[in-house]
């Protein structure tokens, strides 16, 4: 149960995102990297896990070689990184060299 009130706005709290992929193309995965950091620290992303996911029950349809546990200060944070213009022309960097999936975003709860 979640420990968030109607005086709690979610979007004060941290969002915690999944993310699976497989890399394609190592060099330009490093340019897509390199040229996604800025614009990501400035929404405050920390990748707080990372590795191979070890299934303990059920079915994870995700294939990808690489899964992190990302962190963001907030939704409103993650939405205006993932959506502004810069990220946009960042993401086009990603198309050929990560097979990637952003499977879910979740407030946290505090």
């Amino acid at each position: 149960m979640s420990n968030i009130t109607k005086e709690t706005d979610v979007n004060d709290v941290p969002v915690y995102q999944i993310v699976s992929g497989t890399v394609l193309d190592q060099k330009q995965a490093e340019k897509y990297s390199a040229a996604s950091a800025p614009l990501s620290s400035k929404a405050g992303l920390e990748i707080v896990a990372s590795g191979s996911p070890e299934l303990m029950e059920g079915q994870w349809p995700h294939k990808g070689e690489m899964t992190h546990i990302i962190k963001f200060r907030s939704m409103n944070d993650m939405k205006k990184f993932w959506n502004s213009d810069e990220y946009q022309e960042v993401k086009k960097l990603r198309k050929d060299a990560i097979d990637i999936d952003f499977i879910i975003a979740l407030s946290a709860v505090e």
